[in-house]
């Protein structure tokens, strides 16, 4: 007897209402085991969170000094105003995402800090692109960031984009504090009034220069009309003032003293131990003479040993070793010789007789032994003429009074240079909308579309499998 198949589609649906809530079962089962492996397998190794920003903040570049003359400027690093350098893979060290899970404990206190960085789950990169002919990595400019991390090390969306926020914002934070920490040095310390008046006077015009250097920075960063402090006072407005308040002729109130210390040879004493005066200068001015002696020897042979160097035929003349002997030695003859040119220059202004380009040859020759010339030496022997002795007292007065207003100016710029670069800077600008985007994630609806159609399908096949299967073994018996 010839057998037929009893496959066919009206079994198929006798099969499908003969067993239906069989098939809704599995097919119910078949749909909640797609969402759940989408949302906990397969969506937890794609999705990541990631943002793109550009930072504002106060830094400058570092060049390498190692490089020919006309050779193209290297950047070695970029630093905070306070000298620390910034790097932006710092961003997100294990360090930096410590920093951040302290700042707020309740938040984060679930996050798994250690793993992600072990696990090297989170990363940085640098927009560019690289140079075909020279290898040669280019960054776009205005510099982008970008950060991404796995999503799945954090309870909720939510929170992981909230922590790369916060992360970022850390560099804004590290940035703030190190404009905070900047400040021009107050000259004035215990020991300012212990020099010479002349020394004073160059000390307090430095400190002006970098005044008025400070002032110009930032207007030239931003611009005159920007406010320097609450009120709305604008930065020029206060470098206005600061030079109103020096301004004397054609130069500063500092300049005109300087030069009137330096051409008068006056000198911080007190009018009546002329004698102890003289016996002070007299002391530190032989000191310096064998302190020069000494200086112009050690500079002779540095050359010696220079000369060598440079002459002597070397296999390897990059080697660092052999560059840094003659860093070394150059730099120590260029420091001897800046400290002989300032000793020479008191002994000028004590009185002492000087030859023109002192030498090894004729520094012996260096004495205080001529009074008819214009130094301290000399005017205290004789302090009452033409009211030196009274000049000096006043210049003194004057270095006071000088060296106060200053320092009243220097705490002025060091509070508007805090106010404006961490007001109008140390800020993040971000790409994305919202700032962080999640990508990577596959809706776990489809993993529900999934479900029912593998588990009707097979629940169904197999029902009418074994329907059919049915059927045709009770034939077979007949």
């Amino acid at each position: 007897m010839e057998n037929k198949s009893k496959w066919s589609l009206n079994a198929y649906f006798k099969s499908i209402k003969k067993f239906k809530w069989w098939i809704i079962g599995a097919t119910v089962l078949c749909m909640v085991g797609g969402y759940l492996a989408f949302m906990l397998g397969v969506n937890p190794s794609k999705e990541a969170l990631s943002a793109k920003f550009t930072y504002s903040i106060n830094v400058t570049e570092q060049y390498d000094t190692n490089i020919k003359e006309g050779d193209k400027k290297t950047v070695i690093n970029y630093r905070f105003v306070d000298g620390s350098i910034f790097d932006y893979n710092e961003v997100v060290s294990l360090e930096n995402m410590k920093k951040v899970a302290e700042r707020k404990p309740d938040l984060y206190k679930k996050v798994n800090i250690e793993k992600i960085s072990k696990d090297n789950a989170i990363s940085i990169k640098l927009d560019g692109y690289e140079n075909a002919s020279t290898g040669e990595f280019i960054a776009y400019v205005p510099y982008n960031y970008e950060v991404s991390v796995k999503k799945k090390y954090f309870s909720s969306e939510n929170v992981g984009k909230q922590f790369i926020k916060d992360l970022i914002e850390e560099t804004n934070v590290t940035a703030a504090e190190a404009n905070n920490r900047f400040e021009i040095t107050n000259v004035v310390s215990e020991a300012f009034y212990d020099s010479y008046l002349a020394y004073q006077a160059e000390m307090l015009i430095a400190e002006y220069g970098e005044i008025e250097k400070t002032y110009k920075s930032i207007i030239e960063k931003f611009s005159s009309s920007t406010y320097a402090n609450e009120s709305g006072v604008s930065i020029g407005a206060f470098f206005t003032d600061f030079k109103l308040s020096f301004i004397e002729g054609d130069a500063t109130k500092i300049e005109n003293l300087q030069g009137a210390i330096v051409a008068n040879r006056l000198l911080n004493y007190t009018p009546g131990k002329e004698a102890e005066a003289q016996q002070s200068i007299k002391a530190a001015g032989d000191g310096y003479v064998s302190a020069i002696k000494r200086n112009l020897q050690t500079i002779e042979s540095n050359r010696k040993t220079l000369d060598s160097l440079t002459s002597v035929s070397i296999l390897n003349k990059t080697d660092e070793d052999y560059i840094k002997s003659i860093l070394d030695l150059t730099e120590s003859i260029q420091e001897l010789e800046s400290k002989n040119e300032s000793m020479i220059q008191f002994l000028q202004m004590a009185g002492y007789t000087v030859p023109k380009q002192v030498t090894q040859e004729n520094v012996d020759s260096i004495k205080l032994d001529d009074m008819s010339l214009n130094g301290y030496y000399q005017h205290l022997s004789n302090p009452t003429t033409d009211d030196w002795d009274k000049a000096c007292v006043a210049a003194q007065a004057k270095v006071k009074e000088l060296a106060s207003k200053l320092e009243e100016k220097r705490l002025v710029i060091n509070s508007n240079y805090h106010y404006v670069y961490n007001t109008y800077l140390n800020k993040t600008t971000f790409s994305y909308s919202g700032g962080v985007k999640l990508s990577g994630h596959i809706s776990n609806i489809l993993g529900i579309l999934i479900g029912l159609v593998a588990g009707f399908a097979v629940s169904s096949f197999v029902c009418v499998s074994i329907e059919v299967y049915k059927e045709e073994t009770s034939e077979e018996k007949k």
